[in-house]
């Protein structure tokens, strides 16, 4: 059967969700392939971003057309998952021409699609082949968790056991609502260790955690996965920032004692006023960039990091109030830290970096990815230490 994509979108998809019903991830591919081919997008190939976001690698399936992975930076593909809009370029002759559609599971970028289209038809088709795309995301992340077949795809090199266990842990590494975002990225990452973040959207307020546990390998990692365990216990039991800190000071020091603990900070947002309550165990504070440049916050207190069993009553729990614009970034020291020929890559390297890129009109995820590159290349490809760095924009009260 042969639909007609632009008169009858409604079809190829509920095809396409009747093939995937009940079928595991290796054979999503395929059914994509042969549901795209019947809407007139032939030989479509999915594509997905590797962990380092420098390469989107196609998901193999049998009889699919012979295909490389392709850069993230300097490709036709790349601009699509970059912008998150359709490019389209040459086709193998005059009557074809290359689409390219983004993968976005809400506002996670997944990779891209690829199809070939009919040159006449080049417009009419991309227009309904975007609802097709999003459903494709929607099926890739559902079937995910099923089996091994994309995280195979993803990686370019081999997993270390701690990185295997962080990243399993982690919350998508973007999300988005009216009035704000947060993107969060972690390198290397394919050996990371103690270095995490959380978050969660509840109730108008954005709750977010990151962590950096002392040492590196896999007792980092088991640190930092009791502390988000900790973390999300708390909070789904209603409790506020101080309960929260003390729930993972007590957690890993029952479990750890205190030869071992993590730092980290802990904030609440009120998305619809802007409203922050933060609080730092013994971690860097927030960056607040404000018209275009870096604002100095005023002095705060510290908790002892994580597991050291704070012992003065409530650990002291900061208000800063945001601005329409105002961008907030979270770092581990491994970014900051970062060195060539003993000069640091700074607080002030990283806020120009943020400013200068978002004037592009890039959203958080385009501009982390760019910058976490810029972090890499400052430390020649090779870092000393663990870089998580997220970055947090409030547009404003909801309208």
């Amino acid at each position: 059967m042969v639909w007609d994509m632009v008169s009858d979108p409604t079809a190829v998809l509920g095809e396409l969700v009747r093939r995937t019903r009940d079928s595991g991830p290796a054979q999503l591919a395929p059914a994509v392939a042969d549901t795209a081919a019947g809407a007139g997008l032939a030989d479509a190939v999915i594509y997905l971003v590797d962990y380092g976001q420098t390469r989107l690698m196609p998901v193999p399936y049998e009889g699919m057309p012979a295909r490389l992975p392709l850069g993230v930076d300097g490709t036709l593909a790349g601009r699509a998952y970059r912008t998150g809009s359709p490019v389209s370029g040459e086709g193998a002759d005059e009557a074809t021409r290359r689409l390219w559609l983004p993968l976005r599971e809400g506002c996670e970028r997944l990779g891209v699609l690829e199809a070939t289209i009919a040159a006449a038809d080049a417009d009419a088709v991309t227009a309904d082949a975007g609802l097709f795309a999003d459903l494709v995301a929607m099926l890739i992340a559902t079937h995910w968790p099923y089996g091994d077949v994309f995280e195979l795809v993803r990686r370019v090199r081999p997993m270390r056991l701690p990185a295997e266990i962080q990243w399993r842990l982690l919350p998508p590494t973007t999300v988005r609502a009216t009035g704000i975002s947060l993107s969060g990225l972690l390198e290397p990452w394919d050996e990371v260790g103690g270095d995490t973040f959380d978050y969660a959207l509840n109730d108008g307020r954005l709750h977010v955690a990151l962590l950096d546990a002392m040492g590196h390998g896999l007792g980092a990692t088991l640190l930092s996965s009791l502390a988000v365990g900790a973390y999300r216990n708390a909070r789904r039991g209603r409790a506020d920032l101080a309960d929260s800190y003390e729930a993972i000071d007590v957690a890993l020091a029952t479990q750890f004692g205190r030869e071992h603990f993590a730092t980290g900070l802990l904030l609440d947002v009120e998305v619809a006023t802007g409203t922050v309550r933060w609080l730092t165990a013994g971690h860097l504070p927030p960056l607040l960039i404000r018209h275009e440049r870096a604002v100095t916050l005023p002095p705060a207190r510290p908790a002892t990091p994580f597991g050291l069993r704070f012992t003065e009553g409530h650990p002291p729990v900061h208000t800063l109030q945001l601005e329409p614009g105002d961008r907030l970034a979270l770092y581990t020291d491994g970014v900051v830290e970062a060195r060539r020929l003993g000069q640091f890559f700074t607080e002030e390297r990283l806020a120009d970096f943020v400013v200068r890129e978002s004037a592009s009109g890039l959203d958080s995820a385009e501009v982390l990815r760019r910058l976490i590159r810029a972090v890499l290349d400052h430390q020649h490809g090779v870092l000393q230490d663990d870089a998580t760095i997220l970055l947090l924009e409030w547009d404003g009260p909801p309208a």
